[in-house]
């Protein structure tokens, strides 16, 4: 088994008077070793769900059961220290997981193509490069499960095709979960389709049949609709509270 949720209800904003019902009892196990693809409209609460997967963000009624290792979100650098190398960084890391730094250095040197950047300070990296760090770094380590708030691959097209040949590889042994707006890449990287709407997660038979029902659930939406709660297209920050950080250091 990879992620179960039993009976796992999530509503933000309690503290601050603005309620969203993200997941209302919700009871659902993960298949194991499939790429599954979760499609979602804005405001429906795809970066909150990945968050609760990970252990981010708790239910408010319920429990998240893991048997797995599971990631951070795909492509983050919001875990990245903007004051330590690429290097540093990296060491960090494996530490917090507890597995040996070397092995992940080199195969992020070997991917990401950053060459003596991986020496400088995260903070004066451009754009590029630290796409190029964040998604390198989440497939150099051996999770069983990845969990990804919209984004598989990222960088300049060179480097999306590399990513695009890890994620293929990672799929013969682990799970992928992907919460999304995008049917296209739903059918590009997934074999089971579900959707997310008003609380409830469906998975279906086919992930056409979730892009079908999908496409009429958007053409039921009026177009001026809010946006995305947890910061639309970005990926989601950091995966470790206070607590890991201090621990691992």
């Amino acid at each position: 088994m990879t992620i179960a949720l039993e009976r796992v209800t999530r509503i933000n904003g309690i503290d601050n008077g603005h309620r969203h019902l993200v997941l209302d009892d919700v009871s659902l196990i993960f298949p194991e070793g499939r790429s599954i693809g979760i499609l979602g409209t804005r405001g429906s609460g795809k970066s909150s769900l990945i968050k609760v997967l990970g252990g981010v963000l708790r239910p408010t009624a319920g429990r998240v059961v893991r048997h797995t290792r599971v990631s951070f979100p795909v492509g983050s650098f919001g875990w990245m220290n903007r004051f330590m190398t690429g290097r540093e960084n990296l060491r960090f890391l494996a530490r917090l997981y507890g597995i040996p730094a070397n092995p992940i250095i080199d195969f992020v040197a070997e991917v990401s193509g950053l060459g003596s950047a991986l020496d400088q300070h995260v903070g004066a990296y451009s754009g590029e490069k630290r796409s190029r760090l964040a998604f390198a770094t989440s497939y150099a380590v051996p999770f069983d499960t990845y969990l990804a708030d919209e984004f598989l691959v990222g960088g300049p097209p060179d480097f999306r095709d590399i990513c695009k040949d890890l994620v293929r590889q990672r799929q013969k042994h682990s799970t992928i979960i992907l919460a999304t707006r995008s049917p296209a890449l739903v059918r590009m990287y997934c074999d089971v389709g579900g959707i997310l709407h008003d609380g409830r997660i469906q998975l279906y038979d086919s992930v056409q049949d979730a892009v079908m029902e999908y496409s009429a659930l958007m053409a039921m939406q009026s177009s001026d609709e809010g946006g995305d709660g947890a910061g639309s297209d970005m990926p989601v920050e950091g995966f470790w509270n206070e607590g890991q950080v201090a621990d691992a250091l």
